[in-house]
């Protein structure tokens, strides 16, 4: 099992600008998570299956976040799953918040942008956990509110060797959480005993990053063979990453798809500065601009996608650009 020096090794620290913080080391714009949310109401079973995802980026503070939505559906079947009692909704698509990870293995979460960060999980305190050491929620009334790691395992994310720590001995048999993926069930209790009982849970089955899909409950079936798996979540609702942050602030970028040279110009403020970038946020090039036309060579880059991010004094704009 590596250790955490190596993960350190691994991370990648970025600067957007003079001010702007990006990690990247375990996530991506390709990442998603499907995720099954069930609350148990007024005799039935009430589920929503959801797709999280990111749709471009925001400064905040000096750190860059992702934007992140969730595409979802809901069902609801009867409390013993033998019929359903409605039927699939539409796709909805929402906003949830603002997505980031640190250089210490969190990763944080903003509901808007003037609420605080709350850590949505903390991948170090899993590195640091150890058979024996409390990790899992127990929700078994008053007696136990924590239940111990009981199997530690690894799993292979995007060519990671990731952690994998049980409070039973598989994904099966009770609490799950994956490095670089968050917490698969937070329960000691088994999945299955849960689903046969009442209350509220939550958990991943499936992630995805870079094309990859990793199922956690491959051909998963509730109480009478209701079936789960990655193909039962909604397809992520993206928008693309040309929505600007501010109203105020309008950019052309022309022509895209592009081979040697980028026309950017901005219809009100004077552009202050352009940063190119690849898609895991590592930046190639800035320059300094005062005007409100300006061009971009893009020559000596290879064919693919990159990001372009520019600001003036209303915002800043994250926009994708092909390069062929």
């Amino acid at each position: 099992m590596k250790n955490t020096l190596k993960l350190m090794v691994l991370l990648l620290v970025c600067n957007f600008g003079y001010s702007q913080i990006y990690y990247s080391n375990y996530l991506d714009a390709t990442s998603e998570w499907k995720i099954i949310n069930r609350d148990t109401n007024a005799g039935f079973q009430n589920f929503r299956y959801e797709t999280l995802f990111f749709d471009g980026f925001e400064n905040i503070g000096g750190y860059i976040y992702y934007k992140m939505f969730r595409t979802y559906y809901y069902i609801g079947y009867e409390y013993d799953y033998s019929s359903v009692i409605y039927p699939q909704s539409s796709n909805f698509t929402e906003f949830v918040g603002y997505f980031r990870e640190d250089n210490t293995g969190k990763f944080f979460m903003k509901y808007d942008v003037n609420s605080s960060d709350i850590v949505y999980f903390d991948n170090q305190l899993l590195l640091n956990t150890q058979l024996g050491d409390n990790y899992f929620l127990h929700y078994d009334g008053l007696t136990n509110q924590y239940c111990s790691t009981s199997t530690i395992n690894s799993m292979l994310i995007s060519g990671l060797n990731s952690k994998m720590i049980f409070s039973g001995t598989d994904i099966l048999s009770g609490g799950s959480a994956l490095e670089g993926v968050g917490m698969i069930f937070n329960d000691c209790f088994t999945p299955m005993s849960i689903d046969n009982n009442g209350g509220m849970y939550s958990r991943i089955h499936c992630y995805t990053k870079q094309g990859q899909s990793y199922t956690f409950y491959n051909n998963y079936h509730l109480p009478n063979f209701v079936l789960v798996d990655c193909n039962t979540f909604p397809i992520a609702n993206r928008q693309g990453l040309s929505t600007l942050t501010y109203e105020n602030s309008s950019f052309k970028i022309f022509p895209n798809p592009a081979n040697t040279i980028v026309n950017i110009t901005s219809n009100n403020k004077n552009i202050n500065e352009i940063t190119l970038s690849d898609m895991q946020g590592r930046i190639l090039k800035t320059i300094e601009v005062n005007n409100i036309n300006t061009q971009l060579d893009i020559s000596n880059y290879q064919t693919g996608t990159y990001l372009i991010t520019i600001k003036n004094d209303y915002g800043t704009s994250n926009s994708k650009l092909i390069i062929e």
